[in-house]
């Protein structure tokens, strides 16, 4: 593992093997951290909920004050994740990401802490 990384594995019940993977590192913004994830085909129909759990975990176990993501504009599953569990939309980088040849976009997203969470 990276010195620096946090990394959180999320597990089913019904699965011996982790479904998903959350990396959470430093970001460019003070109390801040940047948030990349990988869920695999048994998550399918769970990724709002794991989704929604990542986030309350870390609301719960960190001081960060928001989290920032980039997903390139042809990963809409990640993308309508993202949204769905309170990302926001805030810059877009055009045809900055290239994929079999093709330039996509590059989304940069965040997600402020919710007033309500105490910090860590």
């Amino acid at each position: 593992l990276v010195p620096g990384f946090e990394y959180v594995l999320v597990r089913d019940g019904f699965y011996p093997k982790p479904i998903g993977l959350f990396l959470l590192c430093e970001c460019f913004v003070p109390r801040a951290l940047e948030v990349h994830f990988s869920l695999m085909p048994e998550a399918w129909g769970l990724s709002e909920i794991i989704g929604g759990a990542f986030l309350s975990w870390v609301w719960e176990n960190t001081a960060a004050e928001a989290l920032y993501g980039v997903v390139p504009s042809y990963n809409r599953l990640a993308k309508r994740l993202a949204l769905a569990v309170g990302f926001e939309m805030f810059d877009q980088l055009p045809q900055s990401v290239q994929r079999d040849g093709r330039a996509y976009d590059l989304l940069l997203l965040e997600i402020l802490r919710p007033q309500h969470a105490m910090v860590a």
